[in-house]
């Protein structure tokens, strides 16, 4: 016996398919969200200052303490091996979407504006940006079994290091000893020339 779909059995079954499908519209856009921001990069390194016989090089790195947003102002210890030393610490508003340097500001981009900062990790003023050149270093790299050469062009000859993964950027750290600071994902790492150059 086959009795036809009642006019209630339709309306359930409309309704279950609308909710179905609801739900799926949901999960779809909760998932692209999720994916949209696990782009923000949560870790930015560079060099404010480049060290000399005078003074001592300046980083500044930005990544996530205690799960919040930090900027953070190294000095490093040429004499010891650059040692990390903390100047300054600041909680931020959110993670930086991009980080960029003067001679005396940390310019970084946050939820879309920007906003500088001293070497004392104070807000100056916000919605300021002016394009900086920073001391970026060519380099290549080749990958090896199970680690990179890193080459660095440093005065036409090529300094070659061996690093255990892919570098963002490299910059010139100190002038004497010669350094560079290497910015991975999630990390950095001091280079120093070899003593028989």
């Amino acid at each position: 016996m086959n009795r036809g779909e009642t006019s209630r059995q339709k309306r359930i079954r409309y309704i279950l398919i609308l909710a179905c499908l609801t739900f799926v519209g949901g999960a779809f856009l909760w998932q692209q969200k999720m994916l949209a921001t696990k782009d923000v990069v949560d870790f930015n390194a560079g060099v404010l200052e480049v060290g000399n016989d005078e003074q001592p090089p300046i980083v500044v790195i930005t990544k996530m303490t205690e799960n919040e947003p930090s900027l953070l102002l190294y000095k490093l210890d040429p004499d010891d091996q650059f040692k990390f030393h903390t100047i300054e610490v600041n909680k931020l508003m959110s993670i930086p979407e991009e980080v960029e340097f003067s001679d005396k500001y940390i310019y970084l981009k946050m939820e879309d504006e920007w906003y500088h900062y001293n070497r004392k990790t104070e807000l100056q003023r916000s919605n300021i940006h002016q394009q900086v050149s920073t001391n970026f270093v060519d380099f290549s790299v080749k990958e090896k079994e199970g680690f990179y050469e890193l080459y660095i062009e440093n005065n036409m000859l090529p300094t070659i290091h061996r690093v255990s993964e892919r570098p963002i950027l490299i910059q010139l750290l100190n002038e004497k000893p010669k350094a560079w600071l290497v910015v991975f994902e999630n990390s950095v790492s001091v280079l120093k020339e070899p003593d028989d150059k």
